[in-house]
């Protein structure tokens, strides 16, 4: 699935967003009505060429005003998930949200 629009880049606060890839068709047109909505939104496409995922997770983290995790059920389970950066992160002075979850 194509990426609605580029991650935000710049100095002003910006809303981090957390998904699952196989989640992209539910989390697209969220993330797409709040940057119509004014907000500045850093997802993974942000991630730079060459640069280590992790790193580049805990940078945006560590500099956003709001995270929102988009989890579905079934990404709990999941080893690719940085548990340890967005629970290591998030929580300090800094929002999380959650999205939606399925049901169990």
């Amino acid at each position: 699935m194509e990426r609605p629009f580029p991650a935000y880049k710049g100095t002003e606060p910006y809303i981090f967003v957390s998904y699952a890839h196989e989640d992209a068709e539910m989390v697209y047109p969220e993330i797409a009505r709040l940057r119509d909505q004014g907000f500045n939104i850093w997802y993974d496409e942000g991630i730079s060429p060459g640069s280590t995922w992790r790193d580049e997770v805990a940078l945006a983290l560590t500099q956003c005003k709001v995270a929102i995790s988009y989890r579905a059920y079934r990404a709990n389970s999941r080893p690719e998930t940085p548990e340890g950066a967005t629970e290591s992160r998030s929580n300090r002075g800094r929002g999380l949200r959650p999205g939606w979850r399925d049901s169990v």
